[in-house]
């Protein structure tokens, strides 16, 4: 909780004023609130706060509203959706990335459904001019996103892939993506937490269903064996940082900001494995991600020749700092990240995230190994079937010989020697 404040607010003349009654700000169960403590006395006023304090943990927000704020207390009606946006920030405990990441995809659909543009502006942060685009979007009354207008969108994006097969795989799943990001702004565990705003109802999204995909399961066209010496051949003495973020991706199944944070004190060359731990300038994707990967003792070799030279904490060197206050995907090594996928694509792997293709060769390297329990495990996934929906192609041609199901023949007669 914190200490009680006199808060104050900027007149249109631009001068301050100070309000003469005591505040506080009480912070309980992912929600935070001000009160007014009804006095200039200070004494008072820190008694009021703690009886607030108190109510909130034995009676719960609705009591201790209700008791301390009264009939000044109305339920507040959600005009637009940055309005609702902005609660939702100060609401809930989502993490930053998370909260910016569904943000995006909510206002993505918004400005296609109202046909705002998204020029490039919109990518202009360097000058602040995506906060124009984000303004206009923004005043979208919260009722507006109807579930009708919504799978209008949804056939829309279909539509545009004009009958081709391929690109309406994509378009499936790109709108998927959009929503499934977007509707978790409205997930129960969110909304209640918003108890003192008039939400639409219902709310977005409520009866809007998935589109039926088709199968996301990765499909290997790689040769790794020649990958793999094209790798050793190419990249070590001019490019080893990329040679690094290679080996981690093929033979570890570390993804990306994995590798980027990674420390040589993780790297447990007496274990053979790699432990994947938050720490000073790392957080996990989920608590599943945390877990130390066996390793081969061939690749541990090969890294300790690297470690001889490092020059930091730091598996892949970059002269970048980590960022852990940013709200987006930040990495120290993206231009070593950049150059190893376009040195990938020359080598025909043609996927939209290559190095992200090379942790799927490595799901599917330990399911054709030992089986798809290994290769969820190894992948730290929070389930089987993420592995089996997304990772774990078995290119192994187990068929069914004629020659092992044939009826065994029957012995041929004996000759008499006498005929």
């Amino acid at each position: 909780m914190h200490r009680i404040q006199k808060r104050t607010y900027e007149r249109q003349d631009g001068s301050t004023e100070t309000i003469n009654e005591w505040q506080v700000r009480v912070s309980h169960n992912c929600r935070r609130e001000w009160f007014s403590l009804g006095s200039n006395n200070k004494i008072f006023a820190a008694k009021r706060a703690a009886a607030i304090y108190q109510s909130l943990k034995i009676n719960g927000w609705d009591e201790t509203i209700r008791q301390f704020k009264g009939e000044k207390y109305e339920k507040v009606k959600v005009i637009s959706l940055g309005e609702y946006l902005k609660a939702v920030e100060n609401r809930a405990n989502l993490n930053p990335k998370t909260f910016t990441t569904y943000c995006r995809k909510l206002r993505t659909l918004v400005a296609d459904i109202k046909g705002i543009p998204q020029t490039k502006e919109r990518y202009d942060h360097f000058h602040k001019h995506h906060l124009k685009w984000r303004e206009a979007v923004d005043k979208t009354p919260l009722g507006y996103l109807a579930a009708d207008r919504i799978r209008k969108w949804q056939k829309s994006e279909i539509a545009k892939a004009q009958h081709d097969p391929v690109k309406i795989r994509k378009a499936e799943h790109t709108a998927n993506s959009i929503v499934r990001n977007a509707r978790s702004l409205f997930s129960p565990k969110i909304t209640g937490l918003l108890k003192e705003m008039e939400l639409p109802n219902p709310l977005p999204f409520a009866d809007v269903e998935m589109l039926k995909s088709s199968s996301m399961r990765y499909r290997s066209q790689i040769d790794v064996g020649e990958l793999v010496t094209a790798a050793e051949t190419e990249l070590p003495p001019k490019y080893p940082e990329q040679y690094k973020i290679f080996l981690l991706s093929l033979f570890a199944g570390l993804r990306r900001n994995e590798i980027d944070k990674l420390l040589w004190e993780s790297v447990d060359a007496v274990r053979g494995e790699i432990v994947i731990a938050p720490h000073t300038f790392f957080s996990v994707k989920t608590e599943t991600s945390i877990g130390a990967v066996p390793v081969d003792p061939g690749l541990l070799k090969i890294l300790e020749t690297f470690k001889e030279k490092a020059t930091g904490s730091f598996v892949i060197e970059s002269k970048v700092p980590p960022k852990m206050d940013k709200d987006y995907a930040h990495y120290r090594a993206n231009a070593h990240f950049r150059k190893l996928s376009a040195w990938l694509r020359s080598k025909g792997i043609t996927a939209q995230s290559p190095i992200h293709t090379l942790r799927k060769e490595y799901g599917r390297l330990l399911t054709e190994k030992f089986g798809i329990y290994a290769a969820s495990k190894a992948l730290r996934h929070a389930g089987i079937q993420i592995t089996a929906a997304h990772y774990a192609d078995d290119t192994r041609r187990n068929i069914i010989s004629i020659n092992d199901v044939h009826a065994t023949p029957a012995p041929s007669p004996q000759m008499n020697d006498s005929a």
